[in-house]
């Protein structure tokens, strides 16, 4: 019986381990999670990068304010033709034209986990027009999977 109760015993506690690695939002539709972090990060992206910003004024900053990852343009044909899509940035594009109604002609894509590493990061993707001009962004938190 006292065998019986230990293997219960562990057994729920790694249940609960792997509920809490997977992480709280992994129930989440793709949907749900842009709205979550919009709503999370909207005042601090609206600070670091004002609409009507140019892209040449973002790119001249030093490293440690921007850290780019990845630059992308838009294809002719639009974002979800993207070919070579490995850190999100045609999706993320794509959506932002999606709910905007905007077309974003480029983005950057902004590595800011630096602050959280330990248990994730922050990536900002940057919308610009054809004129370069900043309009709009998006930040996606990105829990580590250990």
């Amino acid at each position: 019986m006292r065998h019986y109760r230990n293997n219960i015993v562990a057994i729920s506690f790694l249940l609960v381990l792997i509920v809490f690695a997977g992480g709280c939002r992994s129930w989440m539709s793709s949907n749900e999670i842009w709205k979550s972090d919009e709503k999370m990060f909207r005042a601090d992206l609206d600070v670091r990068y004002p609409l009507n910003t140019l892209k040449s004024e973002l790119l001249a900053k030093p490293k440690q304010e921007l850290d780019v990852w990845e630059k992308a343009t838009r294809p002719d044909a639009g974002w979800q033709t993207m070919k070579d899509d490995s850190h999100g940035v045609a999706e993320m594009a794509n959506r932002f034209e999606q709910r905007s109604g905007k077309i974003a002609v480029s983005c950057l894509m902004i590595n800011v986990s630096s602050e959280v590493k330990r248990r994730g990061g922050s990536f900002d993707y940057l919308f610009f027009d054809l004129n370069e001009r900043l309009i709009g962004s998006h930040r996606l938190w990105a829990e580590w999977m250990l």
